[in-house]
């Protein structure tokens, strides 16, 4: 799900093809562009991630505490990944209409899928440190918790960073237009 949140947000610039003159012309401002493709992205993906939520909760016979991560990471990791894929498909548009149109030039696509997986990956880790560094002192509820709270947090920056980035890129974008 996060995959895709990442490609249909990469590729959600180049879509627009000669379209594009549109949003140029259009009084919106790059930030209200970027929302706008952004909460797009995140209305086609979030279904699709609570589906497969209740699957693995529901099938799975998940405890409170899985559940609970799976949901914070799948929410956490296509608003990150949306933010990530925009502002690479910003810089890197293709806006060629061809019989096989790319949407994205191949530096962008081979950049997105590393920085989709390190954000991921920084995303991630506070829990598979939960899981592997277990310290008896320590209650596992508030371990679980500073987890939780350490992902979010890592979220946040990662999201903030790639939104300045998209709006960055957007009006470099519309200023090159």
């Amino acid at each position: 799900v996060t995959i895709f949140a990442l490609f249909t947000s990469m590729i959600s610039v180049g879509q627009e093809g000669s379209a594009i003159w549109n949003l140029y012309s259009s009084p919106l401002l790059p930030r209200e562009l970027v929302r706008a493709k952004v909460t797009a992205n995140i209305i086609l993906s979030l279904p699709i991630a609570i589906a497969f939520w209740l699957g693995i909760t529901l099938l799975g016979h998940t405890s409170f505490k899985s559940s609970l991560a799976i949901l914070l990471v799948l929410a956490a990791l296509i608003l990150a990944e949306s933010f990530v894929g925009l502002a690479l498909g910003a810089k890197y548009p293709d806006f060629s209409e061809t019989i096989r149109s790319r949407f994205i030039r191949l530096t962008g696509m081979l950049t997105g899928m590393l920085l989709g997986a390190t954000v991921a990956g920084a995303i991630l880790a506070p829990y598979g440190l939960y899981v592997l560094f277990k310290f008896p002192w320590l209650d596992s509820n508030i371990y679980f918790a500073a987890a939780c709270s350490a992902s979010l947090i890592l979220t946040g920056l990662n999201s903030a960073i790639a939104y300045r980035a998209c709006v960055s890129s957007t009006k470099k974008l519309l200023a090159g237009l």
